[in-house]
């Protein structure tokens, strides 16, 4: 008899536990609920199937951070911990963040700082995983921006990161620059970095990628040539290019060329994006020597009819890539736009049928998708859709999920993620680390709060 009282009070502790996540699309998990505007919301994995998220608070402009276990329980102090102590007369206006692969994160934005002369700042804050501040109170200074936003951070490996930013220079030229801060938030390149563009053209869309081997990969548009092309560059643990001086070419082609997406793959990258008008979505793999894989100015995702636009993309974990994006083909530039995916294999070769699988085809607007591998060869896609109890402008959070061999697996057309009152956007996706996910979004359930943080986990069944 003992026993048996052993076993049913071992299961439901761990029961309870488990139940710290909401089953309720309509309730989820509250991450920050306070008066004033949340947003700008990212997350990563903490590494213990758990999540770290933060956000920007509006209106004192300062950056929060909260954590939240596997078992949904919040660990941090309630409604989130600062991440940088700067004042009122301070505005961060946008932030990203990467794992520091101790179970906290490094955490990066730019500031305007009415105390400090000058343009902006880029600022750097590290917090481990019992959220306490690592870098002081107020993180340390990467670099002085001139006049952009584009920031992007890619862990080193060791503990640190690299930071990498497009900053124009007098003659209102935009260059891509990027630093290495190590573990202990001290800058390894000297001030200002290293250029990893020097031309008197302009670079723009930058993102970033790390190379698993202690370094980086970049790619960026830049008009060079007088039309928009892509280009990528490598760099090493210490600081040196790797490949062609201002970088190799991913693809010459189109005028209109938008919004790159970066993956690591081997050392090198497989890299997506939107060209044309209406807009196609392409594709190129480049290797560790900076060499394209695939067919000249990538492979075709999509060319169906209208646009294609806003693509995303993971590693299916045998290198290739799954891509998703919203799709115009049925509704056209005035209907609402679907959601599709596509898988391509290493070698560039199109393994779903031609111009991708629905994910999502209702007569309803979505928007935002965004993707995150499923550790099966397969991927979960997350976006924010108008279909009942939504409706209008009024958004709610769906997901779906899509195996190997491009078969989705959860009810047509996903499932719920978050139906609660009001709108519900911007969502943000990882992998849990079994098969599921935790996904993320900016939640007007509380209009007095203007905007508030919630998070939902779905497991491997949807």
């Amino acid at each position: 008899m003992k026993k048996v009282w052993i076993f049913l009070v071992t299961f439901l502790v761990n029961h309870i536990a488990f139940c710290q996540w909401s089953t309720d699309p309509t309730t989820n998990n509250a991450i920050c609920v306070i008066t004033g505007n949340q947003t700008r919301n990212k997350l990563i994995s903490d590494g213990s199937g758990g999540t770290i998220i933060a956000w920007l608070n509006q209106p004192d402009f300062t950056i929060y951070a909260q954590r939240i276990n596997s078992n949904g329980i919040i660990q941090w102090t309630s409604n989130g911990i600062q991440v940088n102590s700067l004042n009122t007369s301070n505005t961060n206006i946008e932030l990203k963040m990467v794992s520091d692969g101790s179970g906290g994160a490094i955490i990066i934005f730019q500031a305007f700082h009415l105390l400090i002369s000058g343009d902006s700042y880029l600022i750097a804050q590290r917090i481990n995983s019992n959220g306490v501040q690592q870098w002081g109170t107020n993180g340390v200074l990467v670099n002085e921006l001139g006049g952009t936003s584009e920031i992007e951070i890619a862990k080193d490996g060791s503990g640190g990161a690299f930071v990498s930013w497009i900053d124009g220079d007098n003659s209102n030229n935009y260059d891509v620059s990027v630093q290495r801060i190590n573990a202990a938030g001290i800058v390894q390149w000297g001030s200002g970095g290293v250029q990893v563009t020097y031309d008197l053209f302009n670079q723009q869309y930058l993102r970033l990628a790390a190379d698993e081997s202690g370094g980086a990969v970049f790619v960026w548009r830049d008009d060079r040539s007088g039309t928009y092309q892509l280009y990528a560059q490598r760099v090493n643990a210490s600081g040196v290019m790797q490949w062609l001086n201002n970088g190799v070419t991913v693809t010459t082609s189109g005028i209109q060329t938008l919004y790159p997406q970066i993956i690591n793959v081997a050392g090198g990258a497989i890299i997506c994006w939107q060209r044309n008008n209406p807009f196609d979505i392409y594709a190129q793999k480049i290797s560790s020597s900076g060499v394209a894989q695939w067919t000249s100015n990538g492979v075709a995702i999509c060319t169906a009819a209208d646009a294609q636009r806003f693509s995303q993309l993971v590693s299916d974990g045998s290198g290739g890539a799954i891509i998703t994006w919203e799709d115009e083909r049925i509704g056209g530039f005035q209907g609402p736009p679907d959601i599709y995916a596509q898988r391509v294999n290493s070698t560039g070769t199109i393994q779903w049928p031609v111009n991708g699988v629905a994910v999502s085809q209702t007569v309803y607007f979505k928007c935002t998708a965004q993707i995150a591998e499923d550790g099966n060869g397969g991927a979960t896609i997350v976006w924010a859709d108008t279909r009942p109890p939504g409706g209008g402008n009024s958004f709610n959070i769906f997901a779906q999920r899509i195996n190997n061999v491009g078969s989705v697996l959860w009810a047509n057309n996903g499932i719920a993620v978050s139906t609660a009152a009001e709108t519900q956007d911007f969502p943000f996706i990882i992998n849990d680390g079994n098969g599921g996910s935790i996904i993320t979004w900016r939640d007007g359930r509380i209009p007095a709060n203007d905007g508030d943080i919630f998070a939902q986990r779905v497991n491997s069944n949807g």
